[in-house]
């Protein structure tokens, strides 16, 4: 695509109000993808123009016309802290959508770039690495092309880094990335002082350039030329026979250089060209000429606002060759010049530096603040957490004596006078009610065998000294034998009981515990499941496990207190279907014995339908 001069680029903008959007968004794709104008503010300052292209290449343009519209928007504020962090943030995030790894990177570049422009030369080279691995991850050419190219042209410091940078670039050559190569060939060939092998890919660069009429590639061309000639000026192995040649040349690109900036209204490159040409002169101490061409340099630098530091160095130059040929008075006014503009650059390097300090305080200041907040809040925490824990251990611990004060007594009650009510009942011979004592006691003997099996069991779990010997055990074997317990009451209820599992179907658990947890979900089905009702015994493989589900027609379970079931609190027992008595430690004995074999528990429950206790246990 052909490169627009300044003018061309505002004719072409002054015809956007007319154009329909689709004719908008082919002018903003000829203006800003083409250098140098997808990195200049001067004809877009507020980002209103490439806000509008974005939104039209999204509209009008495939992957590759958005991604170069959100880069060209990037480009806009490399240095601008402010808004490049908004407008990148916004591009990453139409990519990341899309997962678009590729165009993620090539956004990531213009980051590393913007870091080096501020300064943040580690921060730049971090994520130039960064991408780099990534790059190689992807396998693409180009992307690792443009990591190396910029690892070696902007961010190296030395001389023997670029080289190497810009040597592995160039083994990722795509017919894209060419022209780049070219100027990247050329730059490395002058930086090992091999000025012809430089020349003849400047030659090759400038004949393509003038055949597509690339204004932005004959400048590379010119300004390289001009570089190339002046490294190899400064090699000692140049003689001065090959003087006249080189200054020819020099002249030749300068002019060219100077001639063409001037159509593109780039008056920092002018300044560089006349600088370049003056530093040829010096390094072959003809101070007439050089002088003459550093006050050439200067001239734009001051009309224009040149770098700086460029000024400086021309300022030294021009007070060391005016005394060389006598102008004391030029050599006095170059040498404040040059002291002047020494002590304004050393003076803005320090505010710099100390902003930069002042930053890096702050934000140290702001993470250890961080830092002792998170500390705080960890220990608070903390606190709060053992304060539950012993909050809840107390509550543990007055539920257990009420089970023992209270809960244990009532059977211990009825046992006493046993003998003399038996003995009155045979002399009376009451036999009826006699059978019936008989059935009251029983009954009363197993609740107090449960409730004291459940309570040592839970006093062994909370001093940490309950065995473990997991084993392969068959549920097919355990269930019916923890039924055969309950025999009585299934009889006295008339409840139905019925069984599905496989047999064998083999768990990996502690026998004696799975006796617990069997024992305590039949007696809690049986026991809030009224006369005539059902329960449901059932074991199946799962992925997971083995699953073993008991299900009855029960009172079922209010919602709110499911959330807690397996709490031991307060007021938390319920009376059975016929007045059987609970405590509330067997639920919470089961949940720390499945736990303990590395199970898991669940309980579904709706009231007056029924309940569905389901325990997961590893699988032998």
């Amino acid at each position: 695509m052909e490169h627009l001069s300044p003018q061309q680029a505002k004719a072409l903008l002054s015809q956007i109000p007319s154009k329909n959007n689709k004719e908008k968004f082919e002018i903003y794709q000829q203006i800003f993808s083409t250098p140098p104008y997808h990195n200049s503010l001067e004809l877009d300052p507020n980002g209103a123009l490439h806000e509008e292209y974005t939104q039209l290449a999204e509209q009008f343009g495939d992957r590759e016309n958005i991604f170069h519209a959100w880069r060209d928007f990037v480009a806009l504020y490399k240095n601008d802290e402010t808004n490049f962090g908004k407008v990148y943030n916004r591009a990453m995030m139409v990519f990341e959508q899309e997962q678009d790894d590729i165009h993620c990177l090539g956004l990531q570049l213009w980051k590393s770039k913007h870091l080096f422009h501020l300064g943040r030369v580690k921060e730049a080279v971090a994520l130039l690495n960064l991408g780099l691995e990534v790059a190689k991850h992807l396998g693409d050419k180009e992307l690792l092309f443009d990591h190396y190219y910029y690892m070696g042209a902007i961010v190296s410091e030395n001389r023997a880094d670029r080289i190497r940078y810009a040597k592995e670039a160039l083994r990722y050559v795509t017919p894209k990335n060419q022209i780049r190569a070219w100027i990247l060939e050329a730059g490395t060939a002058a930086q090992e002082f091999k000025y012809y092998e430089a020349r003849k890919v400047y030659i090759k660069m400038e004949e393509q350039a003038v055949e597509k009429n690339d204004t932005y590639l004959l400048q590379y061309v010119y300004t390289g030329m001009q570089r190339a000639i002046a490294i190899a000026v400064a090699d000692e192995r140049v003689g001065r026979a090959e003087y006249p040649k080189l200054e020819q040349t020099m002249r030749e690109y300068v002019q060219k250089g100077i001639e063409l900036s001037e159509e593109l209204g780039n008056w920092q490159k002018i300044a560089e060209a006349h600088s370049r040409m003056a530093n040829f002169y010096n390094n072959f101490e003809q101070p007439k000429e050089a002088i003459r061409y550093y006050e050439r340099a200067l001239t734009f630098a001051e009309q224009y606002g040149c770098r700086k530091d460029m000024e400086k160095d021309n300022y030294l130059h021009l007070y060391e060759n005016s005394k060389k040929i006598g102008d004391f008075e030029k050599a006095l006014q170059a040498f404040e010049k040059y002291t002047a503009l020494k002590e304004e650059m050393y003076t803005v390097a320090t505010q710099n530096k100390i902003a930069e300090l002042n930053t890096t305080f702050e934000a140290e200041k702001r993470e250890e603040e961080i830092a002792r907040l998170t500390k705080e809040n960890e220990l608070l925490e903390t606190i709060k957490a053992q304060k539950d824990k012993l909050e809840q251990l107390n509550l543990t611990k007055d539920r257990i004596f009420a089970i023992i004060g209270h809960d244990m007594r009532k059977p211990v009650i009825a046992f006493r006078g046993i003998g003399k009510k038996v003995n009155y009942l045979l002399k009376k011979q009451d036999y009826p009610t006699l059978i019936r004592l008989g059935s009251e006691i029983e009954q009363e003997a197993l609740s107090l065998n449960q409730l004291t099996d459940n309570l040592l069991n839970w006093a062994i779990l909370q001093k940490d000294v309950m065995s473990y010997h997991p084993q392969s055990v068959n549920l097919a074997d355990i269930v019916p034998e923890i039924t055969a317990l309950f025999e009585n009451t299934i009889k006295e209820k008339n409840i139905q009981l019925l069984m599905d599992m496989d047999s064998p179907i083999t768990v990996y658990t502690d026998v004696n515990a799975l006796r617990v947890i069997v024992r305590n979900l039949i007696d809690n089905a049986l026991k809030f499941t009224p006369n005539g009702g059902r329960v449901n015994i059932a074991a199946k493989t799962s992925p997971q496990g083995i699953q073993l589900e008991i299900t009855d027609t029960g009172v079922g379970i209010p919602q709110r207190k499911l959330k807690d079931i397996f709490l031991l609190q307060k007021d938390k027992s319920t009376t059975g279907t016929e007045g059987e008595k609970g405590t509330g430690l067997g639920l919470h004995l089961i949940h720390e014995l499945v736990k303990f074999n590395k199970g898991a528990i669940d309980i579904v429950s709706q009231l007056g339908k029924g309940t569905t206790c389901k325990v997961l246990l590893p699988s032998a």
